[in-house]
């Protein structure tokens, strides 16, 4: 994970952690955000994916399961465990879209967010055709987004690649 995407976490965290539930579960899960996101900052990977896989069984079908799931991606990626990490991101996707308590705006913008992740990973991996189709759909189902223009230019640098250009 790069520094320069911390501020674009941060502000995705604040706000998925400030709706959407109770006084006391949401005290305990900005508890476990917390602790993940130091034992990723602190590069206690497998501290932070434990933490990860714990939000997932506490808060089923909430914002709080994507989250775990974007802390475990995060782990499973620094730790160079691109499985996981790609299955993590999908799961992340998928949360989001069954979460009943995150705005439809936001939910467009957090599976946008996972998809051009998971272009990422798959390319890493060396997957670059499901890569490229995974881009493809950020542009279809995401017009005139930064997500999109991002999609654009990654498709235009894998076919560039893939020329030999």
């Amino acid at each position: 994970m790069t520094e320069q995407m911390l501020p674009i976490l941060i502000s995705i965290v604040i706000f998925l952690f400030t709706s959407g539930c109770n006084k006391d579960q949401g005290k305990h899960a900005l508890a476990e955000n917390a602790l993940g996101w130091k034992h990723i900052r602190d590069g206690e990977y497998s501290e932070a994916i434990a933490i990860g896989e714990q939000m997932v069984k506490e808060y089923p079908g909430t914002k709080f399961e994507s989250y775990g799931y974007l802390i475990m991606w995060y782990g499973f990626e620094e730790q160079g465990q691109l499985d996981e990490a790609i299955d993590a991101v999908r799961k992340a996707y998928n949360a989001v879209d069954n979460s009943k308590d995150i705005p439809d705006d936001m939910k467009k913008e957090s599976k946008a967010y996972a998809l051009i992740r998971l272009a990422n990973l798959l390319e890493r991996k060396g997957e670059a055709g499901e890569a490229k189709e995974t881009l493809l759909k950020i542009r279809q189902d995401y017009p005139g987004t930064d997500y999109a223009r991002e999609a654009g230019e990654k498709l235009e640098t894998l076919t560039q690649e893939k020329s030999g250009k």
